[in-house]
């Protein structure tokens, strides 16, 4: 199913992402956007 390969392929590059990137609180974001970092959604 198209449909489902879009989504696993989806998924393998979050989570190949996420592995790149630290996560922070919701309590951090405002801190971290003053100091210049780049958000991601």
């Amino acid at each position: 199913m198209i449909y489902m390969s879009y989504t696993e392929k989806f998924q393998n590059k979050a989570n190949a992402a996420r592995v790149r990137v630290g996560e922070v609180q919701p309590n951090e974001v405002d801190v971290l956007m003053e100091t210049g970092v780049i958000l991601l959604d």
